[in-house]
């Protein structure tokens, strides 16, 4: 066994159970539970986990949190394991009938050290901010149409039928409408809110298209065979 090889079998075998308001840690040595605690934060567990401590192997289930936890421990010193949600069942997650965090980071933290954990793929950095991005975006096309949906709805209840066209450009053909003024003042909240929202969803697909231009450089976290087969620029389709 070289020394690499010493360094990674002497690593400590730790697993985090990422709650919304609570981290349940649990460490595992020679099959048996070393330490466990439950903390608020993630600052909280510096003094088990941070770069004045021995190295970890550290298993976290993907989830919301999860890369920016991924990025914290990373830079303190430790090996980060990031565990497919959709096989943990077969480590025995669930399966006790009791779904505890504390149980759960025990299950994992054993998986560690046992070793045959179901990794999850890790996005670049460049591919997470694109996915962000692409979140944003996709809330504002849905709260786009909501609104395009309501009024549409309101303007019919008056014996008013709007034509059809594109979602771009709904509000400039709403504004050339003949509408009573009582209906114009009734959907003139959501008109005023509409305009707003297309002007940022321009602004959220130039940041997408900028986005996705940067995750095409070649980065270490990114395998070849998940390369995205996409174009190598964002086309949105009008929705």
């Amino acid at each position: 066994m070289n020394g690499a090889q010493k360094e990674t079998s002497a690593m400590r075998s730790v697993a985090l159970d990422l709650a919304v308001k609570k981290i349940s840690f649990c460490e595992i040595e020679v099959g048996e539970v070393l330490s466990r605690r439950t903390v608020s934060s993630l600052s909280s567990l510096k003094e088990v986990l941070g770069p004045e401590c021995f190295p970890a192997r550290v298993a976290i289930e993907a989830c919301r949190e999860a890369w920016h936890v991924h990025a914290v421990l990373t830079k303190w010193g430790n090996e980060v394991l990031l565990v497919d949600t959709t096989r943990v069942r077969r480590l025995g997650i669930g399966g006790h009938g009791r779904k505890t965090d504390r149980i759960d980071a025990e299950i994992l933290a054993r998986a560690v050290e046992k070793g045959g954990l179901p990794k999850a793929h890790l996005l670049s950095p460049a591919r997470q901010q694109l996915r962000a991005e692409l979140g944003v975006r996709r809330a504002l096309v849905v709260t786009r149409a909501e609104y395009i949906t309501t009024i549409r709805g309101l303007v019919r209840t008056h014996g008013v039928q709007l034509p059809s066209c594109s979602t771009n450009h709904f509000v400039s053909h709403l504004t050339k409408s003949k509408l009573t003024p009582s209906l114009q003042e009734l959907i003139a909240p959501m008109v005023e809110v509409l305009a707003k929202v297309d002007l940022q969803l321009a602004s959220a697909e130039l940041r997408c298209n900028e986005s996705w231009r940067r995750s095409q450089n070649p980065v270490a976290h990114d395998s070849p065979q998940r390369k995205c087969p996409h174009r190598s620029r964002l086309r949105f389709g009008d929705r």
